[in-house]
């Protein structure tokens, strides 16, 4: 236990200096939820925690196959997504994001067992083919529509689901007969 607490800690530092494409660290909100699938071996590779003052669509996490940077190389030097190579390239990455959708959906399937939530509160995973997966809250996008009170409502409830969810997994890492 002492170990597994000691790499929990190491695993957050390390998220704490993550970097996306533009330059901007990982949200505060969010550092546990990304750092806890890491540790559950899931390929993080951005994330939101969800803001007020722009529609982001969080909390969320992306993530996609570590084997799928060599699959995008691929698809370039293929050019032609019309090609059959082109398209047995990408139905390979998609393949790649399956599998490593799969080993989320029992964690999910096991957090929702006894739990009753509304629809759109419910963490989903949505998949983007051999882009990235994302791991999400159903309504998180209605943001877009609804007014200040009604979106700062649903953000907030949005950002209590995701919490719990990384509790959860916190517990299924942390109590192996928790795991699903």
């Amino acid at each position: 236990m002492d170990n597994q607490k000691t790499v929990w800690e190491k695993t957050k530092r390390e998220v704490r200096q993550f970097k996306d494409k533009l330059g901007m660290p990982v949200d505060r909100g969010i550092v546990e939820t990304v750092a806890i699938l890491r540790l559950l071996g899931i390929h993080t590779t951005s994330s939101c925690a969800g803001h007020l003052d722009r529609i982001t669509g969080g909390p969320y996490v992306n993530f996609a196959s570590v084997r799928n940077d060599q699959v995008f190389t691929k698809m370039k030097e293929a050019g032609d997504r019309k090609s059959s190579e082109y398209k047995r390239i990408f139905n390979e990455g998609t393949r790649n994001n399956l599998i490593e959708r799969q080993k989320i959906v029992p964690y999910l399937d096991s957090f929702y067992a006894n739990r009753i939530v509304p629809s759109n509160q419910r963490i989903i995973i949505t998949g983007f083919g051999p882009t990235k997966n994302c791991v999400m809250c159903q309504g998180a996008e209605f943001g877009h529509i609804l007014g200040d009170q009604e979106r700062n409502e649903l953000l907030n409830k949005n950002k209590n689901e995701m919490k719990l969810f990384t509790e959860y997994l916190k517990l299924c890492y942390f109590s192996p007969k928790e795991k699903p």
